[in-house]
């Protein structure tokens, strides 16, 4: 499967085309809890993981922590993370961007006085509109100088990032966030060097990579997270941002993280775009990627409800892809990578599309509604039992199901009784309605799951 074959990176060598995205998963980055989640990914084969989008200044500034040494404190802390993940078998980047008023709408990370943006914005385009969310904070215009300034942090913090151990970096200028606005002929209009036509525009961007690159090596690989096209009225179109991507790749980038661009309506967004519901296509963006694909000859990676193995393989081999960003599948089976290579599909517990992660990440903690172990890798560990016992589970659905399955994973003698001609429960009902399906693939698989569990206590 060219899925599994490896690629180069700038100066690092992936073992496959399968990249872990920048999710935010509510689990700090330098925690005990934060080291078990990665490290569960790496062991599950996934090439490189990308960790959830930082602040450039938590990389050089201990003001940004309010403490003198908290500069150093954090990059040695997330050396501990870096080491770990490199030895579970994956290479580790981390994310580097400064938020803006969409969506958090509080100006830059390190501005504790006003919110800013390239351009002053009262964010009319959502101010009680369609969305229904709350309005965003007004932004004044940054000054010339404060931008220069911007510039040079982003190469502190990519020093800061190679000092941390990580393999590469990847800077975030997609999702209508700071660094696409300066790309934008909406959010940019600007009368100095940084605004004007789409050349003046790109300067921000090419800028900021042309100095991470001098503040790291050749080889240190920098990934640019691009949009594919805005969903904006008159906002920046495909072709737009495939000249940008040329541009870029003369600066320094090694390879492009194609996602989408800014948003029309926050809301409809984030469901269609940016964690897609079961509604929408599998690889919705590998078309975009395509087109990237044709212009630049640095690896290009593609995200957008890549679950199912063949179809990763499928736009990897027609050429509209190099790699594939794998985020939501990840967090429902960690070892989807290590299952495809194994040739055990059947054993993959699909992703349901169901956003009941990105829904328990904003309530505070991170769920999932197949992997009760997401999050909690270092409380919920399967291990063997030093006492087996005979163990009956009543009822075969999902829950029966997954019981059986731990129960014999531990060792003990299990029997799984089901009064039905057939395993399943509520999922068969679960699985009729109109985009359900899904909800239909994890019966057979838990099935199985059981049963070769089973099969080794």
């Amino acid at each position: 499967m060219k899925l599994l074959e490896p690629i180069q990176m700038g100066g690092v060598q992936l073992k496959n085309r399968v990249v872990m995205p920048a999710m935010f998963v509510n689990l700090g980055l330098r925690s005990r809890r934060a080291r078990a989640f990665y490290v569960e990914r790496a062991r599950g084969g996934v090439a490189a993981i990308i960790m959830v989008g930082t602040s450039v200044d938590l990389f050089f500034s201990d003001a940004a922590w309010g403490k003198p040494g908290g500069v150093a404190g954090f990059i040695d802390g997330l050396k501990q993370l870096t080491s770990d993940v490199q030895q579970a078998g994956s290479k580790i980047g981390i994310q580097l961007f400064h938020t803006s008023r969409f969506p958090s709408g509080t100006g830059l990370e390190d501005t504790r006085g006003d919110a800013v943006a390239p351009s002053a914005m009262d964010d009319i385009r959502y101010k009680g509109g369609k969305s229904g969310l709350p309005p965003y904070v007004p932004c004044r215009e940054l000054t010339t100088t404060e931008v220069e300034t911007i510039i040079g942090r982003f190469g502190a913090a990519a020093r800061g990032v190679k000092e941390a151990g990580f393999d590469f970096l990847e800077m975030n200028a997609a999702h209508g966030h700071f660094a696409s606005q300066f790309f934008s002929p909406l959010d940019n209009r600007r009368t100095d060097r940084f605004g004007g036509d789409i050349r003046d525009r790109m300067t921000f961007g090419l800028e900021c990579v042309k100095t991470m690159r001098a503040a790291t090596s050749p080889g240190f690989p920098i990934i640019y997270r691009i949009g594919g096209q805005d969903e904006v009225p008159g906002g920046v179109t495909l072709s737009d941002n495939v000249a940008f991507a040329v541009e870029l790749q003369k600066a320094g980038v090694d390879a492009f993280n194609i996602s989408v661009g800014s948003p029309d309506d926050p809301r409809r967004y984030f469901a269609g775009f940016l964690t897609p519901t079961s509604d929408r296509p599998e690889a919705l963006l590998a078309d975009w990627a395509a087109a990237f694909k044709q212009k630049v000859t640095a690896p290009v990676i593609v995200v957008g409800r890549i679950h199912a193995p063949e179809v990763a393989e499928q736009i990897i081999s027609q050429g509209k892809t190099d790699l594939v960003a794998v985020g939501r599948q990840l967090l429902s089976d960690p070892h989807w990578t290590a299952k495809i290579a194994s040739g055990k599909h059947d054993e993959i517990v699909r992703c349901l599309s169901c956003n009941t992660c990105m829904a328990s990440v904003a309530a505070g903690d991170i769920r999932c509604s197949v992997n009760p172990i997401l999050g909690k890798e270092t409380e919920y560990i399967v291990a063997p039992t030093a006492k087996p016992k005979r163990v009956l589970v009543i009822g075969g659905g999902a829950a029966g199901m997954e019981a059986a399955t731990v129960a014999a994973l531990r060792g003990h003698d299990v029997t799984l009784w089901e009064k039905e001609n057939s395993l399943g429960g509520q999922l068969k009902a679960a699985s009729v309605p109109p985009h359900k399906k899904e909800i239909g693939m994890l019966n057979p698989t838990l099935q199985v799951l059981a049963q070769r569990a089973g099969d080794k206590s």
